[in-house]
């Protein structure tokens, strides 16, 4: 039996954090979350543990390994109480706004895209911890410890039964996995390696491309598989699941390689697909041009680079602008917007948009429940401008919005530990082989655009002007614009630019 949480609801724990309420319950503790009295407004999970005797040494080592990591796809630890003379021991993370896969797959199916999509992401996570030096091996990918947040991105979860991989020892010393996603060497007398958890992945696949009903219970079979899934997917799956390791993927990259031809060649192959990307097109029923920011990591600047974009065109072309507020309900510019304005928050409730300096201001949540989901097409043809502010997101439908725009900003950072981050979303869009659009470094001067860390990126930088006021616009501001524009023209773009950007 479980013994019982020392912490309670509305408690406050370090005289720092107040415990808001029980999200998770686990074989070895619980999570709560947690406000936090000195950061305002910031919560984080704080994971209670209940080690026992003998596993006590192992849980110092996963928080000394979880401060240490720092990688997009891994949850940020912010504090660590090691167990006492009560014998718990309480880690204080990053609170991930989202869902397990287990309960994404139980609640909605997932593309096909989605699903490599997600993989690819592991990848990149199994790259950074197999490159660790000694290596991390996971030894524990299972749906419920992959969390998918609100904007897309992959989170690996529970590093519980982690372990450092050594050359000098030939087998485990515990043998744990999660039956059924647990490779077979975990339960035999060797030692498992980076292999151990590709077979993990593979695993994984399999699990959420039959929509739930391969759970390793039983054998796996192709014929388990949903019927869009392509026999190049299915060729990655068994030679994951290959029993002996030497048959498997040898390595994070080489599997993620595969995956991205995986996704071209159906790509190919299904041209007429709902899931491959179109361009919005402009004409008679459609009269607006899409303007797309998005960001590389986050807090570059992206919704105050796309606010500027649109007063800019508020206040230089002629037309109606429509501003997309694709960041999670919580962190909405627009109801920030609409309390600090006098007299527009009544406004904004009530129709569900907010008109200020002559830009209309919507949030997704409320354009996609007015339009069932598909909301676009209809600014498309109410709107002669729509600035997207998608932020920082790694969601594939988010990342098809960006490549539909007929201009694509893609504000990045030159700042050093932002490099490993700005680099994913540069090879993503690269590995969708999309290359019409432009990377742009706030505040960043001349100097800076010419560094070794900008060259690295391999493309052309812009700079995004230093400005406080997103909403004071002068001619240095248009002048900026403009010559953005008239880059992305040259691009051979198949879209219609107003005489005013070329003047």
């Amino acid at each position: 039996m479980r013994p019982a949480s020392r912490l309670e609801v509305g408690s406050l724990f370090q005289q720092r954090y107040r415990i808001e309420k029980l999200i998770g319950v686990g074989g070895m503790g619980y999570v709560y979350l947690a406000s936090d009295l000195r950061l305002m407004g910031k919560t984080w999970a704080i994971k209670e543990s209940i080690p026992i005797h003998y596993n006590q040494a192992h849980l110092l080592q996963e928080a000394k390994w979880l401060t240490e990591l720092k990688h997009p796809n891994l949850p940020l630890i912010v504090d660590f109480y090691p167990p006492h003379e009560d014998d718990r021991a309480y880690l204080v993370m990053e609170y991930i706004d989202g869902e397990t896969l287990a309960e994404r797959i139980s609640r909605q199916s997932i593309t096909f895209r989605e699903a490599v999509d997600l993989c690819i992401q592991l990848c990149d996570a199994l790259s950074y911890l197999h490159g660790h030096s000694p290596p991390i091996i996971y030894r524990d990918m299972k749906p419920s410890n992959v969390m998918l947040t609100r904007l897309g991105q992959v989170k690996l979860i529970d590093f519980g039964i982690a372990r450092a991989h050594k050359d000098e020892i030939s087998s485990d010393t515990i043998k744990l996995g999660t039956l059924g996603f647990a490779a077979p060497e975990q339960y035999e007398d060797v030692q498992s390696d980076a292999r151990t958890d590709l077979y993990g992945v593979g695993a994984l696949m399999a699990f959420v491309l039959s929509d739930g009903h391969w759970q390793g219970h039983n054998s796996f079979r192709a014929s388990m598989l949903r019927s869009d899934v392509p026999e190049s997917m299915v060729s990655i799956i068994l030679k994951l699941l290959s029993k002996r390791p030497a048959d498997r993927y040898q390595d994070a990259h080489s599997l993620r390689t595969d995956l991205h031809g995986c996704l071209l060649t159906a790509s190919a192959g299904n041209a007429s697909q709902q899931d491959l990307v179109q361009p919005y097109s402009t004409g008679a029923l459609n009269k607006g041009i899409v303007i797309a920011c998005m960001s590389a990591a986050a807090g570059l600047g992206c919704t105050h680079a796309s606010i500027l974009i649109a007063n800019v065109l508020n206040r230089t072309a002629h037309g109606r602008i429509a501003f997309i507020d694709y960041s999670s309900t919580e962190l909405s510019v627009v109801e920030q917007l609409s309390t600090f304005i006098d007299g527009e928050e009544r406004f904004y409730q009530e129709e569900q948009k907010l008109r200020y300096q002559g830009v209309d201001y919507f949030h997704t949540s409320h354009l996609k429940r007015k339009h069932d989901g598909n909301f676009l097409p209809f600014l498309l043809h109410e709107y002669d401008y729509i600035v997207l502010d998608i932020g920082f997101s790694q969601s594939s439908d988010h990342v098809d919005e960006f490549m539909r725009a007929a201009f694509s900003l893609l504000i990045h950072s030159i700042s050093a530990w932002k490099h490993q981050q700005c680099m994913q979303a540069v090879h993503l869009l690269e590995e969708r082989r999309f290359n019409q659009w432009i990377c742009a470094v706030p505040h960043a001067g001349d100097k800076e655009l010419r560094s070794s860390a900008a060259r690295s990126y391999g493309r052309h930088l812009i700079s995004v002007p230093t400005v406080s006021n997103p909403f004071m616009i002068d001619e240095r501001i248009e002048k900026w614009l403009e010559q953005w524009f008239q880059s992305a023209a040259k691009k051979k773009r198949r879209f219609y630019f107003h005489k005013w950007l070329s003047s």
